[in-house]
This record gives structure tokens, C-alpha cells and sequence, in this order.
């Protein structure tokens, strides 16, 4: 959902690339409360966001009780379009089979009852085939098959993310 966000503020499909290396001060002071860095060891981007009064309003739709919860279905249709899928997926997809070509959606911080909103979403906006595996007694999003994915997602997928996703022709990291 946070890649739904950006895309709000920003409005384009380089909003990521925009946010992870930009070196405008406005923007690093916006978003973050530290310097982002580069954690060798883990091969990964580590940053920290600030919290700013124009959040409030989608704070108040994902914690409006004061618990983390996915919005009303009537958001859902209107904010989780492949692109938002797309930048979900490169902050917390994986491939989750290579084998079977399966790829997940981690949202652990969400109740098993949201994650079943989000599968049945997926299955009838989209056509995904989708279920609920559990991972540490967490439940995640699993996607069966990365055909439909790939015709959804790829046109926003970033090519530093492209080996994020299943398929020989995307299994290379970027050099």
C-alpha cells in the first residue's frame, strides 16, 4: 500500500527510482528522518520515512481504530491497480517457487481476515490465482503461475527489480 501512496504524491511509474536514489533535499526531507544507506552485508536499501500531518488522512484509513487494517473494498477497487500491485511487489515480493513459477505478496502486518479480502480482490479484479500460506505462523499472499503477474505488473516493474520475478528472461540481476 505504500507504493499506492507514492504514486499519489508523485503521479508516475518512476516514483520508486525517484524516492530510493533522489538527491533533491526537498524530497530527502519530506520523506525520510535519515539519511537512506546502502547495507553491504544484506545487499539492501535501508531508509526510515518521517511522519508528516499530510499522511493523516490515509493514517486514518489503514489505523482507523488504531489497528493496521486494509481499507474499504470501495478503496481497494480504486487504489490497487497493477501499478500499486508493481511497487507492492518490489518492496515485499518474492518468488516463492521458481520451479512452479510462484511468486508471493508478503503482508504480514495485516489479519488473516484482510489477507482473504486481498486474495478474493486479487482472484475477481484481476483474475490471479491466489490463496493464504502461512510463513512463521504470518499469513502471505502466494500467486500461482507467472504469466498473468508478468502481463499485469512488468510494465511498472523497474529494471533494477527485474530479477524480482520469475522467468529467464528477468532471473539476472542487473550488473
Amino acid at each position: 500500500m505504500v507504493g499506492v501512496l507514492i504514486d499519489i504524491v508523485f503521479g508516475n511509474r518512476t516514483s520508486i527510482e525517484i524516492i530510493c536514489f533522489t538527491s533533491i533535499l526537498k524530497i530527502k526531507t519530506l520523506f525520510f528522518s535519515k539519511e537512506p544507506r546502502f547495507l553491504e552485508r544484506r545487499s539492501i536499501w535501508e531508509m526510515e520515512t518521517v511522519s508528516h500531518h499530510m499522511w493523516n488522512e490515509y493514517a486514518q484509513l489503514f489505523y482507523p481504530d488504531g489497528t493496521k487494517e486494509v481499507p474499504s473494498d470501495i478503496l481497494l477497487e480504486q487504489w490497487l491497480t497493477p501499478r500499486a500491485i508493481a511497487y507492492w511487489y518490489m518492496d515485499d515480493g518474492a518468488i516463492a517457487n521458481p520451479n512452479r513459477k510462484a511468486t508471493s505478496l508478503n503482508y504480514h502486518g495485516f489479519s488473516l481476515e484482510d489477507n482473504s479480502r486481498l486474495v478474493r480482490f486479487l482472484q475477481k479484479k484481476y483474475g490471479l490465482n491466489t490463496w493464504i500460506k502461512f510463513n512463521k505462523k504470518r499469513p502471505m499472499i502466494m500467486i500461482s503461475g507467472h504469466s498473468k503477474m508478468s502481463e499485469l505488473v512488468l510494465p511498472f516493474i523497474i529494471p533494477s527489480m527485474h530479477y524480482k520475478f520469475p522467468g529467464p528472461r528477468l532471473r539476472s540481476k542487473p550488473s
